[in-house]
């Protein structure tokens, strides 16, 4: 089949521009097309004020909206195996544009990259945006220094979600849950017969900070996960020794 050829073949690329054809859009619509997830919502309202959430009849529940500009409309779509299908109507000639995305990075990746050019985007990202992906050679966490830590506001922080901490008890066998300053966080020890506690909290929007307590060097170490995905990359990067 034509459409699971193309969506197999993007070889490590979070998202890529296919070609429009008529026939692999319908088979798409009719083999792969599932509601949309509340993380791929999740993910959408990081850049997007103005969409409506419809369901069409072959069309499952998805997002539609218009472009900044007003020259596109847009259908944001989530496939099978986590796949998103985005099109891009052009409103004078009815041309239509299509991004495949693979998985919610992709998602995440392709509404940052164009999030400016095309649609209307949230107050919290305009405040965000030179902090997102910067200065890391990887999309889903970065090290951050100790001052930008101390310096998130207390109304950010979260209780930890059972998502997140079902991904620490997967990689670690010794894991509680603590509180302080009215939200519940995850500590756990990679090795029990050295000297470190190590921290996981969350903030809104599903941004993870993850403290690496080094308590005989007084050496502390901070990043910053975007999603569970960004969290679950961090840890597995650490158990292999792959940090900063």
């Amino acid at each position: 089949m034509k459409y699971l050829q193309t969506f197999e073949n993007l070889d490590n690329i979070l998202y890529k521009k296919i070609d429009y054809d008529p026939e692999y859009y319908v088979e798409a619509y009719k083999r792969k097309l599932i509601d949309i997830s509340d993380r791929a919502i999740s993910v959408i309202n990081k850049y997007i004020n103005n969409y409506r959430i419809i369901s069409g009849f072959i069309a499952k529940k998805h997002c539609r909206g218009n472009t900044s500009d007003g020259s596109y409309n847009y259908e944001i779509m989530e496939l099978q195996d986590e796949w998103f299908l985005i099109s891009l109507i052009r409103n004078d000639d009815d041309e239509c544009t299509l991004y495949i995305c693979d998985q919610l990075e992709g998602l995440d990746r392709y509404l940052y990259d164009y999030y400016d050019s095309l649609f209307n985007y949230s107050d919290w990202i305009i405040e965000n945006k030179s902090k997102i992906f910067e200065s890391t050679n990887s999309p889903f966490y970065k090290k951050i220094e100790p001052s930008e830590y101390f310096n998130i506001p207390i109304s950010k922080w979260l209780n930890i979600s059972q998502e997140a901490i079902d991904i620490v008890k997967r990689n670690f066998n010794d894991v509680s849950i603590s509180s302080g300053c009215d939200y519940k966080f995850v500590e756990f020890d990679f090795n029990s017969n050295d000297n470190t506690t190590n921290e996981i909290s969350e903030l809104q929007h599903e941004w993870f900070i993850v403290i690496l307590i080094d308590r005989d060097k007084f050496n502390n170490s901070y990043y910053k996960c975007d999603q569970v995905e960004g969290l679950e990359k961090c840890l597995k990067d650490y158990i292999n020794n792959k940090l900063d």
